[in-house]
């Protein structure tokens, strides 16, 4: 199924990871301890630097919306 996925539906998987950076932002926006530690863990590198983790994710989300335009020109 995901050899199937990759190769023929690879849309597929981007949504899936679009669905993960949703909630991994909203996990961040709610802030606290719990958005500290999982910043803390995801970018170990950042030192649980909450406001760049989730400038990066907004970021990588656009990146990903734009894949997803980018398959549904190619299916057309």
């Amino acid at each position: 199924s995901f050899l199937y996925d990759a190769i023929f539906r690879p849309w597929r998987l981007v949504e899936e990871q679009l669905m993960d950076i949703e909630m991994h932002i909203e996990t961040l926006k709610r802030g606290g301890w719990r958005a500290k530690l999982h910043s803390w863990i995801s970018m170990p590198a950042w030192r649980g630097d909450v406001e760049k983790h989730l400038e990066y994710l907004l970021g990588l989300r656009e990146l990903k919306r734009a894949e997803l335009e980018l398959f549904e020109k190619l299916r057309r």
